[in-house]
């Protein structure tokens, strides 16, 4: 699975894993949040992601965190545009989702 999250300019990502229940946490400094207040995963288990939650963690802090089904290998990407969580799960057919303009917060 990968985690797509849209950012309109240069930010600085640290990610790390907690337990109970398996999370990856990014955290985007330099960043606003900038979704929908309603704006909610749909909770539909993606290739070994359950969920993922976004928040203004603290002023010029975005903070993602993906909920695992278990532990797994990712890596984080930096590409123009964009912050990308791969999570190397189950191979599955499973539907995108998205919350905002894409590629805002995107699962696919």
């Amino acid at each position: 699975s990968t985690v797509v999250i849209g950012v309109d300019r240069a930010v600085v990502v640290q990610d790390f894993t907690l337990d109970g229940p398996r999370r990856v946490v990014l955290d985007l400094t330099g960043a606003t949040l900038a979704l929908p207040g309603g704006a909610r995963y749909d909770g539909a288990a993606r290739g070994g992601v359950r969920n993922v939650r976004l928040a203004q963690y603290r002023a010029g802090v975005v903070r993602v965190v993906v909920e695992l089904d278990a532990p797994r290998a990712y890596k984080v990407e930096r590409t123009d545009g964009a912050v990308r969580l791969v999570v190397h799960g189950t191979p599955a057919d499973f539907a995108p989702w998205q919350a905002g303009r894409a590629p805002a917060a995107t699962v696919a």
